[in-house]
């Protein structure tokens, strides 16, 4: 499906291929219910903020993004491999992306941002449930050349096992050709806190009730950006 947006919409969408490209001007926003590609195109002077649910799927997301434009996304990714290349082509372009995964199988999470011009921002938070005997490849990447002066980039990763048999590889990486920027990245792989269970257990919460409410405070931060139909879907996640 192609999506030429000229104006203003809002929009839900359930395509396993889709390609949106907006005019200049435009705030649009839009939900992507379990697509399989995923190509995007900003127009100068405009805004996107997308909302996507993944589940069970290899996919593929490419990005160009203009002077300007600014575009947000919120995902939902449930045992999907998910690779992203985003390119800030136009100065003052943003980049926005909020993701929470949940995998029970073996799967890889990777996004490639490059600040092809100046002025140009990034911010990335991937926050990663990972179930009993997988194995979650979380990778990002900052590209900015020499000519691309006066960027902020922020990469970060929050992982957390849920089973002794859950295994993560987080790898966040940099590579930065000016010192005229400002850039940071993190990444934290840690277990279910066993102080704060035993704290609701001591309140009367059994041990399925207890894990549920920490799983939901660790996916909050990104479940508060979500419209209720991703929500919704998001529910099978924190059981």
């Amino acid at each position: 499906m192609k999506l030429n947006i000229k104006e203003d919409i809002e929009l839900i969408i359930n395509e396993k291929l889709i390609s949106i490209i907006t005019k200049p001007n435009t705030n649009s926003k839009i939900i992507l219910l379990e697509p399989k590609k995923v190509q995007i195109k900003l127009g100068t002077n405009s805004k996107l903020s997308l909302y996507t649910i993944f589940k069970n799927s290899k996919v593929i997301k490419q990005v160009e993004l203009s002077k300007n434009s600014e575009l947000k996304c919120y995902d939902l990714i449930i045992n999907t491999s998910l690779e992203s290349n985003i390119s800030l082509d136009g100065t003052n372009a943003s980049f926005i992306n909020k993701s929470l995964s949940y995998s029970t199988k073996d799967s890889v999470i990777n996004t490639i941002v490059n600040h092809n011009s100046k002025e140009t921002r990034s911010s990335i938070l991937n926050k990663n449930l990972i179930g009993k005997n997988s194995l979650v490849k979380c990778s990002g990447k900052i590209l900015i050349p020499q000519k691309s002066i006066n960027c902020k980039s922020n990469l970060k990763s929050e992982s957390l096992l849920l089973d002794n048999t859950s295994k993560c590889d987080a790898t966040p990486i940099l590579e930065i050709f000016n010192d005229q920027v400002s850039c940071s990245h993190s990444a934290s792989i840690s277990y279910i806190n066993q102080d704060k269970l035993y704290y609701l257990n001591s309140r009367g919460l059994n041990e399925k009730n207890a894990t549920e409410l920490l799983l939901e405070a660790f996916a909050q931060t990104i479940l508060i950006e979500m419209p209720e139909q991703i929500i919704e879907r998001s529910k099978e996640v924190l059981k």
